[in-house]
């Protein structure tokens, strides 16, 4: 929808960043993108989140949201969610 590559920045990191952090990322369920490529075009944006959202539901909290565009002190980015909810898409291989 953006015609850009996204980039990565944020995924798995294990210090909290900020007051509120839930440690998502830390166990691997989020992950942040730059959203500096929408330059100052806020309706974009916006859209865009909006077409992630409703492509990709969170199923765990109610009113909580896939995709989140927020700052929380490291500058404006997308928050890429799943949610504890989530079916895991593929049969897992127990060992032994």
């Amino acid at each position: 929808m953006t015609g850009q590559i996204q980039v990565v920045t944020s995924l798995i990191r294990e210090n909290k960043i900020h007051d509120k952090d839930s440690r998502i990322h830390a166990i691997g369920r989020a992950g942040d993108l730059s959203v500096l490529a929408f330059g100052d075009d806020a309706g974009k944006l916006e859209a865009w989140a909006a077409k992630i959202n409703r492509t990709f539901p969170y199923f765990g909290k109610p009113g909580a949201v896939t995709c989140l565009v927020h700052d929380v002190g490291q500058g404006l980015h997308a928050h890429i969610q799943v949610g504890p909810d989530e079916k895991v898409p593929f049969k897992e291989v127990k060992n032994g």
